[in-house]
């Protein structure tokens, strides 16, 4: 079997990796994607690289892909947490990011348990909880308050989606 990162030399210690091609499917979870480095904080089936996304310690990296991610982390962390992500992209790299917009949420009229999930997470393990939330709106001044150029901007099933270019 080809192991296409192995051009990357992925560690599982603290060390800058840097490569052309380099996309990240950071807090990936169980959601595994050929052609990315998959990171999360579990040990799981599919798992590339198991740390601590706060502190990425990448560079020159084209994508970053967070999805789901964010709302895990205090709402005061937030904005540190952006700008160590982009600083691991090259200019010109994309970050695209998706989480609840709460905003949204509230409109959907979802069942009550649905809602609550959606709203604070799952709770089934220490990581699964959200801290933060987020309107359209909220998360793109973040972004261009952390450097980035919104490309795109979307809704889907009571997520925002944003692409952003450095």
């Amino acid at each position: 079997m080809l192991n296409i990162f192995s051009k990357f030399k992925l560690p599982r210690k603290r060390k800058v990796i840097s490569g052309k091609g380099l996309r990240l499917n950071i807090g990936c979870s169980k959601h595994i994607r050929e052609g990315y480095v998959n990171i999360d904080i579990r040990s799981l089936s599919g798992v590339d690289v198991v740390t601590d996304i706060r502190n990425l310690n990448y560079s020159n990296v084209d994508e970053i892909l967070a999805i789901d991610v964010i709302e895990h982390f205090p709402q005061g962390e937030v904005e540190e947490i952006l700008k160590r992500w982009i600083k691991c992209l090259r200019k010109g790299g994309i970050l695209i990011l998706e989480c609840p917009d709460v905003r949204e949420l509230a409109r959907m009229n979802l069942p009550d348990r649905e809602f609550i999930k959606r709203l604070y997470g799952g709770q089934d393990y220490p990581e699964n909880f959200h801290y933060a939330g987020f309107t359209m709106q909220t998360m793109k001044e973040l972004l261009i308050k952390c450097g980035l150029k919104i490309e795109s901007c979307s809704h889907i099933v009571g997520n925002l989606h944003i692409k952003a270019q450095k």
